[in-house]
């Protein structure tokens, strides 16, 4: 297979997985020792990883790196979700997240950080499973009653830590890929529009019409259909925001809170979209947190524009490559580096 990696380099995409499956394989029927099927599990996911970033597009290779998550209860869900909600989305992973929600509940949690993880994982599981709305506030209770404890003992390893756990929590909003989700279906169909325009401020509400879209709001939250469970998405997103802009100064959340601002962006780009989440967006906390991050020397005049600034440099933040290929991302994929350098300065 690397022969045919070296020699016929027109299916290189197709060979980087068939490596990963290969190495796979050989990881499962390793018997003879832990530290040997470590070793196999670190190889497949280095295949898997160059598929995925060759195709970020592709849920089925998100699903081949949940399954290599294991124990790691969210970056399996990390995955998972991703799979769902990847622009070429992968279905079956519908029902390996259903089996991973089952079990969840019965493992073991000896520390804190499993606390954290499990409370965290079960939310999820309750509103994708559409369980009990008692359940599922409850779950969200708990996973913000333990996030600022979890950011504390993680340091500075949260700074990718956060991430996933936003990306887990915007698949909620876009309802996990299901069929008849409310935002996948509107996004899918602005892909095909025009990616070069910049000009934003055009699908923001105007002033004198938020409380048309308060009352919109509340008729989901009181609704049957499926803009009900986007209502739900959104709270436990923006809840999760407004947890992480506490913490004011510390450089540790930026990743998470640099992710909200592009998830935020690219909602204005497609259409009205923004219009089913911008009431819960804790928009006066968001402005004293960027506010907070102000350096003395900061050219004024950058922020004071009406575009958004775009950086001759166009390098990435570590965290761009975590939510690349997903359907809320593809609509600003092609100006994603702005985020990476220079739009907050």
């Amino acid at each position: 297979m690397t022969l045919l990696l070296e020699s016929v380099p027109a299916f290189e995409d197709t060979w980087v997985e068939c490596l990963g499956d290969l190495a796979r394989y050989r990881m499962a029927i390793e018997s003879s020792g832990l530290q040997d099927r470590k070793t196999w599990a670190s190889i497949t996911r280095h295949w898997y990883h160059k598929a995925a970033d060759k195709r970020p597009n592709f849920g089925r290779i998100q699903q081949h790196l949940a399954v290599l998550a294991w124990p790691d209860m969210l970056q399996e869900l990390f995955y998972y979700t991703k799979s769902l909600v990847s622009v070429g989305l992968f279905p079956p992973a519908g029902e390996r997240i259903t089996s991973f929600f089952q079990r969840v509940p019965n493992e073991p949690k000896p520390d804190y950080l499993l606390i954290f993880s499990s409370v965290f994982v079960t939310a999820h599981g309750t509103l994708l499973t559409q369980g009990s709305l008692s359940d599922f506030r409850m779950h969200v209770d708990l996973h913000l009653l333990y996030l600022n404890e979890y950011i504390c003992q993680l340091g500075s390893e949260f700074k990718m830590h956060g991430v996933p756990i936003t990306s887990c929590n915007f698949a909620a909003i876009f309802q996990y890929g299901s069929t008849n989700a409310v935002l996948s279906n509107e996004f899918k169909e602005g892909l095909a529009q025009d990616e070069t325009n910049l000009d934003v401020l055009m699908n923001w509400t105007p002033v004198e019409n938020l409380d048309t879209i308060e009352a919109e709001f509340c008729e989901y939250q009181n609704s049957q259909s499926q803009k009900k469970l986007v209502s739900y998405g959104a709270h436990v997103t923006f809840e999760t925001l407004y947890t992480l802009l506490d913490q004011i100064g510390n450089k540790n959340v930026f990743p998470a809170v640099h992710a909200y601002l592009a998830f935020i962006w690219c909602m204005t780009r497609n259409d009205n979209s923004i219009r089913h989440v911008e009431l819960v967006v804790p928009w006066r906390k968001l402005t004293v947190s960027l506010n907070a991050m102000i350096w003395s020397n900061m050219d004024f005049r950058v922020m004071e524009r009406d575009e958004i600034p775009v950086a001759e440099n166009r390098m990435c933040f570590p965290e761009n490559f975590l939510f690349r290929g997903q359907v809320w991302s593809a609509s600003g994929e092609t100006n994603f580096v702005v985020f990476g350098n220079n739009a907050f300065t």
